[in-house]
């Protein structure tokens, strides 16, 4: 089986705002509704999505139904951060896998406010992590980091030749995932930042990096739903 677990629980403060921005309307659909129907024409075979509990009835009613989103399983509520979230998202998939008697599992963890995720990027996550046991898509970083201490100096000059930003699905065996979140949210470990550092650090096994497209991005100002409305307009020609 392969998960895609959706992530959607965020308030969306940075954002601004009264409505979540994965509840935003974007090129006549809600931001969420974009990255779901990605994964409903994609090679997954079952959604979960995660989003705040108040929230269940309008994702169900307004989101999944509307959109034809027929692959989704389960809406489990969120957590009060991320991890928790995620780890949420993870037992659902664990308690779906059971009663359905599947074998081995896959899952791919992504954020709703990641709405021009595409089909084929999908496909191949799907296609490395059952070959190679985990990956994550990202994208090779162009610009010079420099590392900032807390005076405000640059303390060091990463090689970009080795630097990628991480974007999201990032996928991995279902139990080594779950297993690895758990160990996360039982030590309160707030140095998670993605599921990768998740699973690098409680997991097991290397983490393959996918080259994925920049045009995966993820909303967090007013400038990004119009960046993501100008992909999506060019996509759906």
């Amino acid at each position: 089986m392969i998960y895609a677990i959706v992530l959607a629980g965020g308030s969306g403060k940075r954002f601004g705002g009264n409505t979540p921005k994965q509840y935003r309307d974007l090129f006549g659909r809600p931001v969420l509704a974009w990255s779901l129907q990605a994964f409903e024409k994609s090679r997954v075979d079952a959604v979960i999505l995660v989003c705040a509990e108040k929230d269940i009835s309008y994702c169900y009613d307004e989101i999944i139904k509307r959109y034809g989103i027929t692959k989704c399983v389960s809406i489990a509520s969120g957590g009060e951060n991320r991890y928790d979230s995620v780890l949420h998202g993870l037992e659902a998939a664990s308690h779906h896998l059971e009663e359905t008697g599947k074998g081995e599992s896959f899952c791919l963890i992504h954020d709703g406010a990641r709405p021009c995720i595409d089909v084929e990027t999908i496909d191949r996550a799907i296609e490395h992590v059952t070959s190679k046991g985990s990956c994550v898509v990202g994208v090779k970083v162009t610009d010079t980091i420099q590392i900032v201490n807390g005076e405000g100096n640059i303390s060091m000059t990463p090689d970009r030749t080795h630097t990628w930003a991480a974007q999201t699905p990032q996928c991995f065996e279902l139990y080594n995932a779950l297993n690895s979140y758990k160990k996360a949210v039982e030590n309160g470990d707030d140095t998670i930042t993605d599921d990768a550092s998740a699973v690098r650090k409680y997991g097991e096994g290397s983490i393959y990096m996918l080259k994925g497209k920049k045009e995966n991005i993820k909303i967090t100002t007013e400038d990004d739903l119009k960046t993501a409305e100008e992909i999506l307009r060019k996509r759906n020609k």
